[in-house]
């Protein structure tokens, strides 16, 4: 009798334990099916590029379009003169944890030409004459036809920069907008020429300078 009573007992919890351990695994199918939901968002945001730098150098032209009527723009002073060349600086070199500028760099990616990225956003240093604050979005566009969407993550310093504060002097051409990217990724011929403009779709004088704000 306590045999068979032991017997039951072992039964029941055997079939407990299967019930258990089946809510754990459909628990754990829910999870993961959940986060890989949200990596996938993730990468489609990122693939999501909504400026014309790129292979084509036309881009998307409704998703533009789109954004940019939820925006308003400020037209921005821009230098006369040769502003082709647009520089670099790597995003290691900023190592205050407890600035704005190392604060959006946790939340950036790098692209495939060791660009750095902030959602869809180029990550660039502009002089103090264009931008006060991280996280100020500007749309750039170049005489080549390139369109640049950009976020502040830099400031180029006033010691650097001319009088007015909009660019850096360098042998007779006017370097506006600095990027911020991975060395180790970065485009070989970009890092040898110290110009961005060697990537495809960011060649060419500096046209117009908007600073962008949602409505």
């Amino acid at each position: 009798m306590n045999r068979k009573r032991r017997g039951k007992t072992a039964a029941v919890l055997f079939e407990v334990f299967i019930a258990v351990y089946m809510a754990v695994c459909g628990f754990m199918a829910v999870y993961e099916i959940i986060h890989l939901r949200e990596d996938t968002e993730q990468i489609e945001a990122a693939a999501a590029v909504t400026t014309t730098a790129g292979a084509d150098g036309a881009g998307n032209a409704q998703a533009r379009a789109n954004i940019k009527e939820m925006e308003t723009a400020e037209d921005m002073d821009v230098p006369t003169g040769d502003t082709a060349f647009k520089s670099y600086m790597s995003y290691r070199a900023i190592t205050n944890k407890e600035s704005r500028q190392y604060k959006l760099q946790r939340m950036c990616w790098t692209d495939a030409d060791g660009l750095r990225r902030y959602k869809t956003y180029y990550v660039v240093a502009l002089g103090s004459y264009y931008a006060d604050h991280i996280g100020e979005r500007f749309r750039i566009t170049t005489e080549d036809g390139g369109v640049i969407e950009c976020v502040v993550g830099d400031f180029k310093a006033d010691q650097h920069t001319d009088r007015l504060n909009q660019y850096t002097p360098m042998e007779g051409r006017k370097c506006v907008v600095e990027f911020v990217v991975d060395m180790t990724i970065l485009d070989k011929t970009a890092r040898r020429m110290g110009d961005i403009s060697y990537i495809e779709g960011f060649s060419g004088n500096i046209e117009q300078i908007e600073r962008i704000e949602d409505e």
